[in-house]
């Protein structure tokens, strides 16, 4: 054998020459003797071209690597730079069958046929399976919807190259006999053992006995509309009214010594300002003249902070109640002409959800307005001058102790008595009709009062610095309805 390749370092020791070779050393003069004559024989047999044949072969070898002399380098195949895919379409067997055929014939035939390409290969078993398949169909037309999921299923996994042994399966799920649909008991029974009811059946538009044979039930008309809730609006509006002794508003003007009437009547006139600018909803509007004068109610302030209250109220309105993002803080003190800062909104803002105790669910008189008009059908000029009385209303501090709904009430009763003219009143009874009666829950004796009180205010001369309203509702897309001649507290009660 040759000696191996190692480090070597030579060196004096005692007058022989030492041989060092991976950490092991002969200190013999033999073993120096045996390395150099095995090297001397080399020598000699290469220049007098004598070459030993066992001597060549290790030659020959160490000219090579050694990963070339690997005896599994004979079973593997060198890789291309799409070795991959072609291997695994070439390990893919789309025919089992004809692969045990292929494999039976002799070597010499195997190896005359040129070997087809992946995508040849492809081909040919997409069309091969197609013709089975229309064969298939062919010879059983009156297939079931699961027979042709697993015919699809087939085609799909002939095109992504899968095997095709879905057919067989085919086959059998066509011989399997059929599963009857199972009967649906009548009634089921708990873990106990007890008999319990079936479920009945949820009539498309059920009759509402409560209605009165003279009322036309709105509800049944619009039963198809998912905008009127005709399934429970009643239930909401009942609820809503049931709500109403949550939030009592006293009087409180006289615990308010720094406020006056006439600097609420201000604030609402302001905030009409501000729902035009912003374009918010009535609701809005409203719920943040309740915020305010819920808060008023309950805490003293100064003159100077009505209208910090008033844009804080309105912030918390807008988040509640709008559909659109609420605007800004800065927005709302653009429109105060500065007076306030950032802190001091955000510090009035807290302050006024802690002193109403984070109640917002405050029935307003606007939603029980628009439901009652719905019901009776009333012209949208009619309902545009109920809304304006309605907001007229907001300015007159004697309504703030009145419950809503019946504001709801008085407004739409003087709006159909307003809108006909003087010279075509009927009697008073005929125009609060049944059917108003019927979904309002109220009767025309249980708010004689605040119609009496609403038309005073309609009648009194107002500041010549508070006229938005009258000039909002002036204007010809709100039918200028204020500009309907009033009546007399005995022209509407004849």
């Amino acid at each position: 054998m040759a000696p191996k390749k190692g480090k070597k370092h030579a060196t004096k020791t005692g007058g022989h020459r030492q041989l060092q070779a991976g950490g092991v050393a002969w200190n013999t003069p033999m073993a120096l003797d045996a390395a150099t004559g095995a090297g001397r024989k080399r020598k000699t047999a290469i220049a007098g071209n004598i070459v030993d044949p066992n001597d060549a072969e290790n030659m020959q070898r160490r000219s090579k690597r050694k990963a070339d002399y690997s005896p599994i380098q004979k079973f593997k195949v060198k890789r291309s730079a799409l070795g991959n895919l072609t291997k695994n379409t070439n390990n893919m067997s789309l025919h089992p069958g004809l692969d045990e055929q292929q494999s039976k014939q002799p070597s010499d035939q195997q190896s005359e046929q040129p070997a087809k390409k992946p995508k040849a290969m492809e081909q040919d078993a997409k069309l091969k399976a197609k013709k089975r398949k229309n064969a298939f169909v062919a010879a059983n037309k009156g297939t079931t919807g699961a027979s042709s999921k697993v015919e699809h299923s087939v085609e799909l996994s002939v095109e992504h190259g899968h095997k095709v042994g879905k057919v067989d399966k085919l086959e059998e799920a066509q011989a399997r006999p059929k599963r009857l649909p199972k009967a649906v008991p009548a009634a089921k029974k708990s873990a106990v053992g007890e008999q319990l009811p079936s479920m009945p059946s949820i009539p498309s538009m059920p009759s509402n006995p409560a209605v009165p044979p003279n009322v036309e039930d709105f509800d049944r008309k619009h039963w198809d509309d998912p905008l009127q809730v005709s399934t429970y609006a009643m239930d909401i509006f009942e609820y809503l009214k049931g709500r109403e002794p949550v939030f009592p508003i006293v009087d409180y003007m006289p615990r308010q010594i720094h406020l006056t009437a006439g600097i609420r009547a201000i604030l609402v006139d302001w905030m009409v300002v501000v729902q035009q600018s912003f374009g918010f909803n009535a609701e809005t509007m409203y719920l943040a003249m309740k915020i305010v004068d819920l808060y008023l109610s309950r805490k003293v302030i100064k003159r100077d902070q009505i209208l910090l209250l008033g844009v804080v109220a309105y912030l918390i309105a807008c988040k509640y109640d709008e559909w659109q993002p609420p605007p800004l803080i800065r927005d709302f003190l653009y429109l105060s002409n500065a007076s306030y800062n950032y802190n001091q909104v955000v510090h009035m803002e807290l302050e006024t959800l802690r002193t109403i105790e984070f109640e917002l669910g405050v029935p307003l008189a606007c939603r029980f307005l628009r439901r009652y008009a719905r019901c009776a059908e009333v012209p949208v000029p009619t309902l545009t001058l109920a809304n304006y009385i309605l907001e007229m209303a907001l300015m007159d501090y004697a309504t703030v102790a009145f419950r809503d709904s019946q504001m709801a009430c008085a407004v739409l009763f003087m709006a159909l008595r307003m809108s006909g003219g003087s010279g075509q009143l009927g009697p008073a009874t005929n125009t609060w009709s049944p059917t108003l009666v019927h979904y309002s829950g109220y009767q025309l004796t249980e708010f004689v009062k605040i119609v009496r009180v609403l038309n005073a205010g309609l009648h009194r001369n107002q500041p010549p610095n508070i006229k938005t309203i009258r000039e909002k509702y002036s204007l010809e897309k709100f039918h200028e309805v204020a500009m309907v001649p009033l009546l007399t507290d005995l022209q509407l009660f004849q």
